[in-house]
Order: C-alpha cells, then structure tokens, then sequence
C-alpha cells in the first residue's frame, strides 16, 4: 500500500508541475510546408505548435524565400511540439570562374571542382604554357555563372609523332637519292 501511494504521489506531483516529464503530447498532423514562403510560417499560429527551424539551402528552380524541403515529410501524424527542420531557397548558387592559366590540369580540375563547376579540356597548341597546364578557361576567368556550369580549359599538348625505324631509312635513302 505504501508503494502505491508513494507512486500516486510522485506521478501526482510530476504531473501537476511545470515538469514535462509525465506530459502526454497529442498526435497532430504534420503540415506541408513545401512551396510556402518562410516568411509567411515562422510567425503564423497555425504552426506555433511546432518547433520550427530554418535551414538555407541554393535551388536552381525555386525563388529566395521559398520552402524547398522539409524534415520530416508530410503527410504523417507527429506529436505536437515536434521539430520541424524547413529547407529554404537561397536561390541559385553563383560562383566565379578562378584565373586558372598556368596552372596543372588536376590542380585546376581540384580548384573547379570546389566550386561546383565541371571541367572540360581541350587540347591547344601553344609555346606560352608548359606542358598540361592551362592556357586560358572559357567562360573566362572573373566570369560569375551558375554553380554546376562547365569550364572549358583549353591545355597546352605535347603531339609526338613516332614513326618505326624501317620508315625512317626507306624516307632517308629516297631523299639521298
């Protein structure tokens, strides 16, 4: 007997606090925030039974402000006071194309591929730059464009023509002759 009253009294005294250890949160529906603009939730009462945090993201369709995603999805029943984790647009990611003449081929690949721009070479004849280095980006350098653009490196080659032996004699003794 004194071990229940002894848990009626704690249960009691926890449930009649301001401690939420004993609270009994309702199952509520999981709004779709998706394709809403942050400014127009994050205040709105409508969602004030939620936690609701913001988390910028780029999107290449959808304009600054709008909800893109969100954790987690909708539809499904969560308790109320859950966290809702909204990913807002940033809009499209723009990065500028670095100076990369001069540099080696892989150092200027590592260099694109930091900023989300692919690398596309195309060999080029030219005594200004050693051998599979840079000789200039198209778009050029300085240039701002759109993240995942390709850049177009134009490299300097070495061309190698080698030709057997046997060649090179039969060419020599009818040139003597």
């Amino acid at each position: 007997a004194v071990v229940i009253c002894s848990a009626v009294s704690i249960y009691w005294m926890f449930s009649t606090s301001e401690n939420g250890l004993f609270d009994v949160k309702e199952d509520v529906e999981l709004p779709n925030l998706i394709g809403t603009r942050w400014t127009d939730v994050k205040d709105d009462a409508a969602y004030s039974g939620f936690v609701l945090e913001k988390e910028e993201v780029f999107d290449d369709e959808a304009p600054v402000g709008e909800i893109v995603d969100q954790n987690p999805r909708a539809p499904r029943q969560v308790k109320e006071g859950s966290r809702i984790v909204a990913k807002v647009s940033k809009g499209v990611e723009m990065v500028t194309v670095p100076e990369l003449a001069g540099w080696n081929k892989d150092t200027a690949r590592e260099k694109l591929r930091a900023l989300n721009l692919t690398l596309l070479i195309k060999p080029e004849e030219t005594t200004d730059v050693p051998v599979d280095c840079v000789v200039r980006t198209d778009p050029a350098a300085g240039s701002v464009v759109k993240a995942g653009t390709t850049a177009v490196t134009a490299q300097k080659c070495l061309m190698l023509l080698s030709l057997p032996a046997s060649v090179l004699r039969r060419n020599s003794r009818r040139a003597s002759a």
